[in-house]
């Protein structure tokens, strides 16, 4: 069984993208921020939503029906986190 080719995107390429699934800092459905990526020359997105991958099954379904349509597309997947050492030290601030 051979693997998969992956082609590297061959324009810019956003790794720092929210989507309406970020607390307080993201604005719409990752399937808008596809399309406008699409519309705007590019060929990749990278998706990191504030502390949670919920929007990735969104931008994976949208991912889906963007390859079956023939639209050479790559769909990124990212979280925005913070490592606090302490959870103790933290609640104390």
């Amino acid at each position: 069984m051979t693997s998969p080719i992956i082609l590297p995107p061959n324009r810019f390429v956003g790794l720092h993208g929210h989507s309406g699934f970020s607390t307080n800092d993201g604005l719409g459905y990752p399937s808008k921020h596809i399309d406008f990526v699409l519309e705007n020359g590019m060929d990749a997105w990278a998706l990191t939503d504030h502390g949670n991958g919920n929007g990735h099954a969104h931008a994976r379904a949208h991912f889906n029906k963007m390859k079956k349509a023939g639209k050479r597309y790559r769909q990124l997947y990212g979280v925005e986190f913070y490592f606090v050492p302490s959870l103790l030290e933290w609640r104390r601030d």
